[in-house]
């Protein structure tokens, strides 16, 4: 958690954007401003999410734990693949 706070110090800091990539539900939800979901076909992308949480983030706040959870069921979704096929 404290490199997690170093890497909001340098955002901050040095006014700049930072793209990060984490399979860490918590800690994306922790650091972002927005979330980019995405599935398991390459480029594809489930779902964005802006994040509207003050800072600092408390873990155990109700919409923290209810962002966690929607992020969450995207893991366990199950949707049948129909492949296409051009004849």
């Amino acid at each position: 958690m404290q490199l997690q706070e170093e890497l909001i110090n340098i955002k901050y800091k040095e006014e700049t954007t930072m793209i990060m990539i984490t399979h860490d539900i918590d800690e994306a939800i922790y650091l972002a401003d927005k979330i980019i979901v995405m599935g398991k076909q390459p480029g594809g992308i489930k779902d964005i999410i802006c994040i509207d949480l003050p800072r600092p983030r408390n873990r155990n706040h109700y919409y923290f734990t209810e962002l966690r959870k929607r992020i969450y069921e995207y893991f366990f979704e199950f949707k049948e693949i129909v492949e296409e096929y051009n004849i």
